[in-house]
């Protein structure tokens, strides 16, 4: 895609990932529109860091009317609004933002003319896809809204590119990262159990390198994984979190019954407002269970190689609060 082929759209734009596709698109000359939820953009907030300080458009995805405006001249819409997994949302606000909003973006989308739309999913919908045990409610949120998006391409015009990343890093990212990152720099991070969970993670810069090559997608419809192409393993990132920080390893690995347990009572406490902890269950549960995935058919179809990796990204990812 060249900055002379048309004005692009980015729905949420004021996200973690919004901000830095934003920011790209922005310095190679893309005439940029921008949607938000809200026009009050919080002082020293990454939107005001990076592409914009106020939204063009802001308001609930769901307003037709608000859509209209919004895409009116637009040949590309990347959607990234929605309801994210580090929210703790319930399933219905999973489903009336991720599913709906999305549905409703689409159908504005085909009736103001735009040519192609990238959405912006969670590799979190390949356990909804395939009905695995360890499905989430917001990966379901994502698979449905993907149903919706194919059935739309498919019967229509409007042309659709998913993309599926898996965990993401880069500065000012949440989840488990950061909460790791965090909570070893302030000395509150048990050693890990010894694991052997292996997993896929892609870097911010690279997905949104990414977003943009699939803006330019021939296909009518296509989905695709998005990963820096590298195995990790967590013993191993987090040794490499310690030397980044200047500390020493720990000699010793929690066992895993032990670790299960403190996860278990950090979470209750957080609940109750006796702790701020980030870590809980949920914590516990993305350790244990591998999420490894390949990114071949993007670079494959696409052109998509990955710049860097989590060890080269760590120096910029320490400061996080």
């Amino acid at each position: 895609m060249t900055a002379a082929s048309g004005t692009v759209l980015v729905t949420g734009a004021d996200g973690f990932i919004g901000t830095a596709l934003c920011r790209q698109l922005t310095e190679a000359g893309y005439p940029l529109l921008t949607l938000t939820r809200s026009r009050a953009l919080p002082a020293g907030s990454a939107a005001n860091a990076n592409a914009f300080v106020t939204p063009d458009f802001s308001g609930d995805i769901r307003d037709r009317a608000l859509l209209e405006r919004a895409l009116s001249g637009v040949r590309v819409v990347f959607h990234l609004a929605g309801v994210a997994h580090v929210d703790g949302s319930s399933e219905q606000q999973l489903q009336a933002v991720n599913v709906e909003g999305t549905a409703a973006v689409a159908a504005a989308a085909l009736a103001a003319g735009v040519e192609r739309l990238v959405y912006f999913s969670s590799s979190l919908a390949v356990a909804a896809e395939q009905d695995a045990p360890t499905q989430t409610a917001y990966g379901r949120s994502k698979f449905e809204a993907e149903q919706r998006l194919l059935e739309i391409a498919r019967n229509s015009s409007l042309k659709v590119t998913i993309l599926r990343p898996v965990n993401v890093y880069g500065p000012g990212m949440k989840g488990n990262l950061a909460a790791m990152v965090r909570l070893i720099g302030r000395g509150r991070m048990p050693p890990l159990p010894r694991l052997d969970t292996r997993l896929s993670l892609v870097g911010l810069e690279d997905l949104c390198r990414a977003a943009l090559l699939a803006a330019d997608d021939r296909g009518d419809f296509a989905t695709y994984l998005v990963t820096d192409g590298l195995t990790y393993a967590l013993n191993e990132i987090e040794a490499s979190i310690y030397q980044a920080l200047g500390k020493p390893a720990p000699r010793w690995r929690s066992p895993r019954v032990l670790f299960y347990l403190a996860a278990a009572a950090a979470g209750l406490l957080s609940r109750v407002g006796l702790s701020r902890t980030s870590l809980g269950l949920r914590t516990y549960r993305n350790l244990v269970t591998e999420n490894l995935h390949s990114n071949q058919p993007i670079c494959d179809a696409l052109g998509f190689t990955a710049h860097q990796s989590f060890y080269t990204a760590l120096p910029e990812l320490l400061d996080v609060k």
